[in-house]
């Protein structure tokens, strides 16, 4: 069957948070399909699941722009953004939409932020697919001072810095490629066309929250990710691209032994390779949501 016969339905959805945060989001599929919720990751938006979404037949993926990326609202400049804080959006933007209980779908920063929400919340979690990303980083709280002293630092060169700007599409990619891992021109203009934004006398800027720049200021612990991910109880699918993120060893062994059903699969590939070879990850993640 071909792509074109095969691709759903796609609208886009806009609605609020009971925070009142307004979030943008790409909805794939009959409304009537098996709902999953699709989290990209860090300085993405819902944009890279484009190419896989229309490969999953008979789900409702819904993605959605992060708060502070793609369209969707920025946090107020004084928000906190450290990387738990996003599991409170998940809980909203779950209750905005009506989802009682889902697939979470995962990509880097997304695949972190979903495999914490699982452990913490895993009544609201049937399955989850993490692409690239198995929990956050963590820092021992003996590096607490100095994590605390650079995000305090970056914070205020941030504040004053603001949007970046480039002259057209064709710049925003050019910047992208020379600050990201490697992946195709066509994933980044995608990631690009829904991350920038035209502003007055010509030109375009970035329309990412600027602060999500700064580093956090406080981390898990080792720990604490483990304590969550044992608590995790829905059956999990990680893909692991072969040229991607560099996972320590150690850490990484641990993380995986610590989830109680946990396929781990590995693909050819770099970290975006949801977006780059989408056939190849959609097959893994159609048989695995099958079963």
């Amino acid at each position: 069957m071909s792509d074109a016969h095969r691709a759903p339905l796609v609208k886009p959805l806009v609605f609020q948070t009971r925070t009142g945060l307004e979030l943008h989001a790409s909805s794939y599929g009959a409304q009537e399909s098996t709902p999953a919720l699709a989290l990209h990751g860090w300085l993405d938006n819902a944009a890279s699941f484009a190419p896989i979404a229309p490969l999953l037949e008979g789900w409702r993926l819904i993605a959605v722009d992060l708060p502070g990326h793609g369209r969707s609202d920025h946090l107020p400049m004084a928000s906190s953004r450290n990387f738990v804080d996003w599991l409170p959006h998940v809980l909203d933007i779950l209750d905005a939409l009506e989802l009682k209980r889902v697939t979470l779908v995962g990509h880097s920063m997304g695949a972190g932020i979903a495999s914490l929400f699982a452990g913490a919340m895993p009544e609201r979690v049937d399955r989850l697919v993490l692409i690239e990303g198995l929990g956050p980083l963590s820092t021992p709280a003996g590096q607490s001072v100095e994590l605390m002293r650079q995000s305090l630092s970056q914070r205020e060169r941030t504040i004053t810095r603001g949007a970046r700007r480039v002259e057209d599409l064709a710049g925003a990619v050019s910047r992208m490629r020379a600050a990201r891992m490697p992946m195709s021109d066509e994933a980044l203009e995608l990631i690009a066309a829904r991350n920038t934004r035209e502003v007055a006398g010509g030109g375009l800027e970035f329309a990412y929250d600027p602060m999500l720049q700064s580093t956090s200021l406080v981390r898990l612990t080792e720990e604490h990710v483990l304590e969550l991910f044992a608590a995790i109880v829905a059956p999990t699918l990680f893909v692991q691209a072969d040229e991607g993120l560099a996972f320590p060893q150690e850490m990484m062994r641990t993380r995986l032994e610590t989830i109680s059903n946990l396929v781990h699969l590995k693909v050819p590939g770099g970290h975006h390779v949801h977006m780059d070879t989408p056939h190849v990850v959609a097959e893994l993640v159609a048989d695995f949501l099958a079963t």
